[in-house]
């Protein structure tokens, strides 16, 4: 016996927006915690591409354009 697959397949397009919702909010929670706990998250952390040079200054720059973000 064969079920009807039509209802599924109508149902995963609603599905998978509903898991990029909530993948939405639960990433919009973590940065408004960030945020209200003053971190910086690693994927938002800026380097000094200078490396070597530019001493403490660039370090100072780059945090402050991390904490902007």
């Amino acid at each position: 016996m064969r079920l009807n697959t039509a209802p599924l397949r109508a149902r995963r397009p609603t599905e998978s927006l509903m898991i990029k919702l909530a993948r939405t909010r639960s990433d919009i929670a973590f940065l408004s915690k960030c945020k209200k706990f003053n971190l910086i998250p690693r994927g938002l952390l800026l380097k000094n591409p200078m490396l070597n040079s530019g001493g403490p200054q660039a370090e100072k720059i780059c945090k402050r354009a991390s904490e902007l973000l």
